[in-house]
């Protein structure tokens, strides 16, 4: 179940950042990202810790915490990836290797 929440956050990031990406902002897909991917496991270890129950008696949170940083560290290599790739369409005469000034 704790890998299944790290996982549903890392994707609603990576989607974030690559819709943002693709309009022009990728810093701002990236902190937004970081704030979904962060606060999904943190509202439910703060869920399950306060209702108590089985979730909280199982080790939910530390589970939650251990898989958060195995899905941060592979979400963040995919994610630097993605930024220096160009989105389509966004080759300009600059980014092509020409000039941007008309002679």
């Amino acid at each position: 179940m704790a890998a299944a929440i790290c996982w549903a956050g890392a994707t609603v990031s990576m989607l974030l950042l690559h819709i943002l990406r693709t309009r022009g902002n990728p810093m701002a897909g990236a902190l937004l990202g970081m704030l979904v991917r962060m606060s999904i496991p943190l509202v439910i270890i703060f869920v399950a810790t306060t209702n108590g129950g089985a979730l909280a008696d199982a080790g939910l949170a530390g589970q939650l915490v251990a898989f958060y940083l195995i899905t941060l560290a592979i979400e963040t290599c995919l994610s630097v990836a993605l930024m220096r790739s160009a989105p389509k369409g966004s080759i300009g005469p600059a980014a092509a290797g020409g000039s941007a000034s008309h002679v």
